[in-house]
């Protein structure tokens, strides 16, 4: 194998293909002969350095030694020996900063593309290239290809975070970089968590991702779709509220927010009708010496939403409980709810007399006991105690 300097920069390399491949097969085999002796096995280097340390195993021990080696057999021997040795003990990091330190920049850039391939955390990734970037500033132009990886580091942080949380401004600034510097798949990707549809479509049509594109015009229409749906509910929800039917407006409302979770808008309009239907009259009253509410009720249905007793809990149905009278007796049923009633770890499936007191389980989770009270129900749940007289049928 034979190697030399170019005029232009007398620190670059320029060696045969054939002689290289010789020295990765004689170094995979570890068949280098030591500089210092007799042929036996390079020794392992004691610490692959902070780099090798946060590769996870990308840049075991063997890879640094291996490139050290292959470095040290090709580098100029005027290099600073304190570097070399950094760098053949693994320690990359290091070992860069005594090259910038030296006036050597190209050899700083080197390591630190090293060490930000070997990191497996997008952040510190971004600062190391990020380090690279303004190490090769001291020359002029960074090397080909530098700063669109830079840029691409800080996609992968950006979509790491959490959905909703990245600045819009930063997500579209970045988008254009990526673009003017030639990457149009990574410039779509932070288009499309920027929300700007049109500029996502146009570049993947143009890099000829069409199964990417076919994926992004799906998920728009379904948008499109869902959005003419709710301007049609909230249209409807006016115009029932208007006459009167704010009940029918908010089940709408609800059966909507079930299956298109986390339009705010239309939880908007759920609470508004919510505050505005009118509440069961109650007083508050003691029941055997402790606090209660008295709810002027012929009967009673609990649930998460739409009854007069709310108990929030995600185990429970909208209208999850029914207690009223029948034939002069207390009476409960499960309304059909998705996660059911226990009673002593069997689901209620038809209704049941309330001869005493009767400890529930709503949904399965929730703790409700009801016991009978002069002719009506003491109901003790979420923590609160509500009287309900309940009419004579």
């Amino acid at each position: 194998m034979s190697f030399s300097r170019t005029r232009s920069s007398p620190r670059r390399l320029v060696f045969d293909i054939d002689g290289l491949l010789s020295l990765a097969a004689e170094v995979q085999t570890r068949k280098i002969p030591h500089p210092g002796g007799p042929r036996r096995a390079p020794p392992e280097p004691a610490s692959v350095g902070r780099a090798g340390a946060r590769a996870g195993g990308r840049l075991g021990s063997f890879t640094v030694s291996l490139w050290s080696r292959f470095w040290r057999r090709l580098a100029p021997a005027d290099l600073p020996a304190g570097a070399q040795a950094l760098e053949e003990k693994g320690d990359l990091a290091a070992a860069a900063v005594e090259y910038e330190r030296e006036g050597l920049p190209d050899e700083s850039v080197r390591l630190l593309l090293i060490v930000a391939d070997a990191d497996p955390d997008p952040t510190s990734r971004v600062r190391t290239l990020g380090r690279a970037l303004r190490v090769a500033s001291v020359q002029g132009e960074p090397p080909e290809g530098l700063p669109a990886r830079y840029a691409r580091a800080r996609l992968d942080v950006l979509r790491a975070t959490a959905a909703g949380a990245a600045p819009v401004w930063e997500l579209t600034a970045l988008a254009r970089e990526l673009e003017e510097l030639g990457e149009p798949e990574a410039a779509a990707e932070a288009y499309g968590l920027a929300g700007d549809r049109p500029a996502q479509v146009r570049l993947l049509a143009a890099s000829g991702k069409i199964e990417e594109l076919e994926g992004v015009l799906a998920r728009e229409n379904e948008r499109t779709r869902s959005g003419r749906v709710r301007n049609q509910l909230l249209a409807e929800a006016a115009a029932l509220t208007s006459g009167g039917q704010r009940a029918e407006a908010l089940r709408r409302a609800l059966v909507f927010a079930d299956l298109h979770p986390g339009d705010d808008e239309v939880a908007a309009v759920i609470r508004s009708l919510q505050d505005r239907l009118v509440r069961p009259p109650a007083v508050s009253l003691e029941v055997s010496g402790r606090p209660a509410r008295y709810l002027l009720l012929d009967e009673v249905v609990i649930g998460r939403r739409d009854a007069p007793l709310i108990v929030a809990s995600p185990m429970l149905s909208r209208a999850h409980l029914r207690i009223w009278r029948v034939d002069g007796v207390p009476t409960v049923a499960d309304l059909g709810s998705r996660n059911g009633t226990l009673l002593a770890g069997a689901r209620l499936g038809a209704p049941l007399a309330v001869r005493g007191p009767l400890a529930l389980r709503l949904g399965g989770e929730v703790a409700c006991t009801i016991e009978p009270l002069d002719g009506g129900v003491l109901v003790t749940v979420g923590g609160e105690r509500h009287v309900v007289p309940l009419a004579r049928t």
